[in-house]
């Protein structure tokens, strides 16, 4: 099983995500097309490194989407974390566009680590 929590992009002149490197795909389909037997799950890939080993509750902690298309690969990446199952690893190609993001957010608090998180009303 591999799990991908990279974003294939091409970056700026301050080395901040630009593109996509694959528009209309993601890494990590391109990985499951290059290694066809292998059971790619894209994850972790919406929150920054060092929210990945953070503990807390509530919004403390980002969601964690997985992507894949093998239910069993996906529920050995699971953790006892906030976990979203988005689908089919063709939805990770949202996931890889999400980094684009990350040059205005920096821009307007500085480099905090941040991550996406979902919160529904009950």
């Amino acid at each position: 099983m591999i799990v991908r929590p990279a974003n294939a992009v091409l970056v700026d002149e301050r080395s901040f995500a630009a593109e996509s490197l694959y528009p209309g795909s993601s890494l990590a389909e391109n990985v499951q097309r290059v290694l066809p037997s292998s059971r790619v799950v894209k994850a972790l890939s919406t929150m920054h490194a060092g929210l990945v080993v953070r503990t807390g509750t509530g919004l403390d902690l980002p969601s964690v989407f997985l992507f894949g298309d093998e239910t069993g690969a996906k529920e050995r990446a699971r953790e006892p974390r906030h976990i979203v199952d988005l689908g089919a690893l063709a939805t990770a190609r949202w996931a890889d566009q999400f980094i684009l993001a990350v040059r205005p957010v920096v821009e307007v608090f500085g480099p905090v680590p941040f991550g996406l998180a979902v919160v529904r009303s009950r």
